[in-house]
């Protein structure tokens, strides 16, 4: 959902036209002493803080950043490729903009941040400011200061409660620059709806969220807030005018992890779901594994002049007790653009399930789903009826598809006009085909 904010934020591009300081300062005391010679011997007092923050790409760096309540200086290596770079501007507690400057004190861009108390939210931006590339920092102790190899936050989670009197259960994943997506299915009701918003604080624990449904059509906007331990209060206001509140409550979380490769001339980042189920986890991390060799073995026979980025996302769409079900994005040397890889593994059978495994032999599903897509793309056609969108219909064959509370999920692949697209079929419509003995039994 959030693949063009990565395509925005992730460009390898930008380090490659820098060049880098002479050598790196791989001992802290060394690091914290360089910088205080910075400011010369006039100073007044430097407090000096070391980050360890991941890029966009998964990239690792490292922040040596003093300051003495007047001005910044310090220190940003790249430490997967060895670059290094002055940084300097003017001080200020909550948040700054610093100068980025090679060895000859040539300007190379700007670095923007927003000072937490866990760390920093930056970008690495070009001196146009028309490119950048998001970090993510943690405050690092002077003891064991080293460059993380994942983010520090990334997770998925579960709600349940009310919203328009209605049961809802809430899907959200953390993502980038502390964005928050997901979904609000409506079971009851056959329905459900997409979520995006960004975290108010460092902690997540206010999300500020709007509302679309699965046609892309806004609906409205709400506030979470976390209350106290499993407890949280959704608010949204009626009217722009009274506060409506429902109580919701966290009914499962998991962590987001990843696998971060560094080979000459490549780099392979891959995040994806871990959900303490052992036998689902060893085969997301296996299959993840096979994908990284295969882009490494793509470039065996040479290895390419500039280093190349390539990137896998799990977004996640339902996590039940007998099934797990979400989308690989993938960034790889042999696909033109992004390639999505849909999934729905079995927990019981403990392997991927495919749509024949799901119905009687007699049932041509094929032809039905077809058939139910493209009424549902006449219908989007009728809510948005210009001539572009018309066209992204008919090319968009809906082909990723997962399980989800309301029933078949069939996805678009994320287009940076139109976004992305759900087309639900509801189980009930699909109960008389449902193999007895198949993965969805339980569902009846």
């Amino acid at each position: 959902m959030l693949t063009n904010v990565r395509k925005l934020l992730c460009t390898g591009l930008l380090f490659g036209l820098l060049a880098p300081v002479s050598a790196q300062i791989q001992d802290p005391s060394q690091r914290i002493q360089h910088i205080i010679d910075l400011f010369g011997a006039k100073n007044k007092g430097v407090w000096i803080h070391l980050y360890s923050g991941i890029g966009s790409n998964g990239e690792p760096y490292l922040l040596t950043l003093g300051y003495d309540l007047t001005s910044y200086k310090g220190l940003l290596e790249q430490t997967s490729q060895q670059q290094s770079y002055y940084v300097e501007g003017r001080y200020h507690p909550e948040d700054f903009k610093l100068v980025v400057q090679d060895e000859e004190w040539e300007h190379k861009g700007f670095l923007l941040a927003q000072v937490n108390r866990s760390g920093l939210k930056a970008r690495f931006m070009d001196p146009g400011k028309s490119t950048g590339i998001y970090i993510e920092f943690e405050k690092t102790p002077r003891d064991g200061f080293a460059a993380l190899q994942c983010p520090a936050r990334r997770w998925y989670k579960t709600l349940t409660g009310i919203m328009d009197q209605t049961a809802v259960l809430v899907q959200l994943q953390s993502d980038t620059d502390q964005r928050i997506y997901g979904t609000v299915s409506t079971p009851d009701k056959l329905t459900g709806f997409m979520v995006s918003g960004d975290c108010v604080d460092p902690a997540c624990e206010r999300i500020k969220l709007r509302l679309h449904d699965y046609f892309g059509e806004r609906i409205k906007e709400f506030q979470l807030e976390k209350k106290s331990g499993r407890q949280f209060a959704m608010v949204e206001m009626f009217k722009d005018r009274y506060p409506i509140e429902e109580s919701w409550e966290l009914a499962g979380e998991h962590p987001m992890v990843c696998k971060n490769i560094s080979l000459p001339g490549i780099r392979i980042y891959a995040e994806y779901l871990q959900t303490g189920d052992r036998d689902f986890d060893l085969w997301i991390s296996g299959f993840l594994d096979q994908w990284s060799g295969q882009v490494v073995h793509y470039h065996q026979q040479s290895v390419p002049e500039q280093t190349q980025h390539y990137s896998v996302f799990t977004d996640v769409e339902w996590v039940h007790r007998d099934w797990v079900s979400g989308i690989f994005r993938f960034s790889e040397p042999w696909s033109e653009g992004d390639r999505n890889l849909a999934f729905t593994y079995d927990r019981k059978a403990k392997r991927i399930v495919s749509l024949e495994d799901c119905f009687e032999k007699e049932f041509d599903y094929t032809k039905y789903f077809e058939e139910f897509i493209s009424w549902k793309k006449q219908e989007m056609m009728s809510v948005n009826s210009s001539g572009r969108f018309r066209m992204y219909l008919e090319h968009e064959p809906f082909k990723n598809w997962t399980l989800r509370p309301e029933g078949f999920c069939f996805s678009s692949d994320f287009n940076r006009i139109w976004g992305m697209r759900k087309i639900i079929i509801p189980y009930a419509l699909l109960e008389q085909h449902v193999r007895k003995l198949g993965p969805l039994r339980k569902l009846y």
